[in-house]
């Protein structure tokens, strides 16, 4: 079978897809990958612990408990850590198929999936000491897209994929026995155009956002029972020389926030009904430059934004009213290029992997005196660098 999508007047189709089988692997790297594989060339320490320190954390766990996909040319697996107090332990890697770009987690942590640059998902069952075991007899799970972004539901249910070819979004439904996806009946759906980054959506589940660089940000509705997404709006770049990345929605589901470059910039969007946008006073916030990635913490009141080209992290606090005020300490340090970050199963800690290493993952505390500010408590790499870490994902 093939797909078939309807963008704005005209038909066209996407690659085949199988389910559980064998595909022929569709080698279409992701554009950005040539930028990122110059990594650094220092050797293989599988944890370097720079002290503890307390502050707002929680102590870990003593099983994997944070993935990293390693997508290196040459040897790309999944590396797996703890938390243990305020270090990062080493666990152990896994072995992909495919390159990693993106990944995904299960509510209750019960599968992993692994999206590659060639064109293929993969499925891990996470065991209950947080090893991964590759599922569907080494099988991809699903093929023909080439998935920029990947979203598990808040049902547990549905695997949204964001294709950085077409550009256009593929609901999977997850066989919550093995985890193996089946589209939805009208998957995929064609975005705008653009490139797509990442995927946010609201905790009723029933909003999601797809960025698309300079396209803006793409708003579907999404039906949790059927799986159907629908195309209801679009928010456009500030001007025609930026470009929208990093999303992230706040728990309660009032506010969007969006990184942009061009001009370095968090913007603030109030989620109305039908789902209308609307920009907040005092919106958009500077940042420092190349905004890669957005993230809200655990309580909503303070929000973060990765800065790739800068090394840094930029941190706001949030005003009652949706205001921003910067956070004491902020940007804070990264490595190179950091491109992704996550919140540890306790909520207590921001994990970071940086693209171009010094170091691969860093692990951050929330201070215990200064709500909100960052502080860096250890680092590790996560393979033989250059590692090219890609993503990370955290269990819940």
């Amino acid at each position: 079978m093939q797909y078939k999508v309807l963008k704005m007047n005209s038909e066209y189709t996407l690659p085949p897809r199988l389910t559980g089988g064998r595909a022929t692997r569709v080698f279409a790297g992701l554009a950005f990958l040539g930028v990122l594989l110059s990594g650094c060339g220092k050797f293989f320490i599988p944890q370097i612990d720079t002290g503890g320190g307390g502050g707002g954390g929680g102590g870990g766990t003593t099983t994997a408990s944070l993935y990293v996909a390693n997508a290196t040319a040459t040897n790309p697996k999944i590396a797996g850590f703890s938390t243990p107090g305020s270090s990062l332990a080493f666990v152990n890697f896994y072995p992909v198929l495919d390159r990693p770009s993106t990944l995904a987690i299960t509510p209750g942590s019960r599968f992993l999936y692994a999206g590659g640059t060639t064109g293929l998902i993969f499925v891990y069952v996470i065991n209950s000491d947080g090893s991964l075991t590759l599922g569907n007899n080494g099988a991809e799970v699903a093929s023909g897209i080439v998935p920029a972004a990947m979203k598990v539901d808040a049902t547990g249910n549905w695997l949204l994929a964001a294709d950085s070819n077409s550009p256009a979004i593929v609901a999977f439904q997850i066989d919550p026995s093995t985890g193996g996806l089946t589209s939805a009946i009208n998957s995929p759906i064609a975005l705008d155009t653009g490139r797509p980054s990442h995927i946010a959506m609201t905790p009723d589940n029933r909003t999601t956002y797809v960025s698309l660089a300079t396209g803006g940000v793409d708003i579907l509705s999404f039906d949790p029972v059927s799986g159907a997404l629908t195309r209801v709006g679009l928010l456009r770049p500030l001007s025609s020389l930026a470009a929208d990345t990093g999303l992230a929605v706040n728990p309660a589901g009032t506010y969007l926030y969006v990184g942009e470059t061009g001009g370095n910039v968090l913007r603030v969007l109030k989620i109305g009904t039908n789902p209308a946008l609307s920009e907040l006073p005092g919106s958009p916030y500077l940042v420092r430059l190349g905004p890669a990635a957005v993230l809200v913490d655990g309580t909503g009141t303070d929000v973060y934004v990765l800065n790739n080209s800068d090394k840094s992290i930029s941190g706001f606090s949030v005003a009652t009213s949706g205001a921003l005020a910067e956070l004491a300490g902020s940007p804070y340090a990264t490595g190179l290029n950091p491109i992704d970050m996550v919140l540890d199963s306790s909520k207590g800690y921001l994990a970071v992997v940086c693209s171009g290493g010094s170091p691969d993952l860093q692990l951050f505390n929330f201070d215990a005196t200064t709500p909100g500010k960052l502080t860096s408590v250890a680092m590790a790499t996560t393979g033989t660098d250059p590692t090219t870490p890609l993503a990370i994902v955290a269990t819940h």
